[in-house]
């Protein structure tokens, strides 16, 4: 229970040498373990104050008790709300990433129902002109093929819907 290595080669209060001295009270410790049950050494290791021994190691393990290191423990709280804190910045950007999503996804909708109109719109011009031919062709049939080509290159020009407009 003592610490050896903390004792002085001087000569204590007794006026014995440390190596004397520690050899005594280890004969008297083993002595008193002999006569005494086991409840006394647990007595013994409790009346041990905190701090007794400069090693916090040794002091910790002569009372019984599990050693817990000040550093580790502030390095695990430190690991615990580090780990908080990234969990907190996943979320935050798990929804930036999910509205810029949204968004992105909305504006494609709107462009394609604008595409999706423009082809509707030439759809209803190519009908008009389909229409319109129709009408020519019905009402010209005694005029010269000449004219009718001349007038369907022009409707041509209205029927190629890929053209772009100028």
């Amino acid at each position: 229970f003592f610490d050896t290595k903390s004792g002085s080669s001087g000569g204590g209060p007794s006026g014995r040498s440390s190596n004397q001295s520690s050899s005594t009270n280890s004969s008297a410790a083993a002595a008193a373990t002999r006569q005494q049950p086991e409840t006394a050494d647990d007595a013994d290791n409790n009346s041990i104050p905190e701090g007794f021994f400069d090693d916090p190691v040794k002091d910790a393990k002569a009372r019984g008790v599990e050693y817990k290191d000040a550093g580790e423990e502030e390095w695990e709280a430190f690991k615990k709300e580090i780990a908080v804190e990234v969990a907190v910045a996943s979320e935050i950007q798990a929804e930036g990433e999910l509205e810029e999503t949204t968004e992105r996804q909305l504006e494609e909708i709107d462009d394609q129902m604008r595409a999706w109109s423009r082809v509707r719109d030439i759809e209803i011009k190519k009908d008009e002109v389909d229409v319109k031919i129709k009408t020519k062709k019905q009402s010209k049939e005694s005029v010269s093929s000449d004219e009718d080509e001349a007038d369907l290159e022009e409707m041509d020009e209205f029927l190629d819907w890929r053209l772009k407009k100028s």
